[in-house]
């Protein structure tokens, strides 16, 4: 038995709950252009293609559009960054099957800069402080609740800066070594095991960038007294 999760935007669950339970991810765009909103979902590829290589698990996009030139540059975009597709026009389905060979194992380009989207500061840091400040905090949406990291990955590819998005799973000295450059996007939630990781990244030669509040809550989201990366 197959278990297949289709998460539609709006609604949707975070990938990396319902990725501990499937066999099969499945993402959707519901904008009704691709075109309006390329640069977000271009950032929704990396994060979907780090989901993928963590957990191991297979992802497909869905692209909703009217277009058949939309929907061959949605199958490009997604293509390249390793996701499968589904609902493809013809031109793509044939193109693919006669280079089916750079389709078996794809693989992105890894960039020298790391992003890091942390689902704990999510959960525990954004779901209470957005709705600390907001008035209306559904307004947000669940998919801006995590804005931050996103807003760095448009910045890079704005500057054609290759870039990788890395979960909490992958903060260990294999994977950092692999980036010259670590961001921290108001990762306010980290633990003190991930600390001494970076903090011994960063001693070897790692450039590391933390904005606002990051590191001043542990994982639980306990407040700490100081940033853990204060030094």
């Amino acid at each position: 038995k197959i278990l297949f999760a289709y998460n539609s935007r709006p609604t949707r669950l975070e990938h990396e709950t319902i990725a501990l339970i499937a066999d099969l991810l499945g993402d959707e765009s519901t904008e009704r252009t691709a075109f309006y909103n390329v640069q977000d979902n271009a950032v929704q590829m990396r994060y979907n293609y780090a989901i993928q290589s963590h957990y191991n698990v297979p992802m497909i996009a869905l692209f909703k559009s009217l277009q058949p030139s939309e929907l061959f540059f949605c199958w490009a975009l997604a293509s390249t960054n390793g996701i499968g597709t589904w609902g493809m026009v013809p031109p793509c389905s044939r193109w693919q099957r006669e280079y089916q060979d750079l389709f078996t194992r794809p693989q992105r380009l890894p960039g020298d800069v790391a992003i890091l989207y942390s689902r704990k500061t999510r959960g525990l840091y954004y779901n209470y402080k957005i709705r600390d400040f907001h008035p209306r905090p559904y307004e947000y949406g669940e998919g801006r609740l995590d804005f931050p990291w996103a807003g760095w990955a448009r910045v890079l590819q704005d500057k054609n800066i290759l870039y990788d998005i890395i979960l909490e799973g992958d903060i260990n000295e294999k994977i950092l070594s692999d980036y010259k450059v670590l961001i921290l996007s108001n990762t306010a939630v980290l633990s003190d095991k991930d600390v001494e990781v970076i903090r011994d990244y960063v001693k070897k030669g790692g450039k590391l960038i933390a904005t606002y509040e990051t590191s001043l809550y542990d994982e639980t989201g306990r407040q700490r007294e100081d940033f853990a990366l204060a030094d």
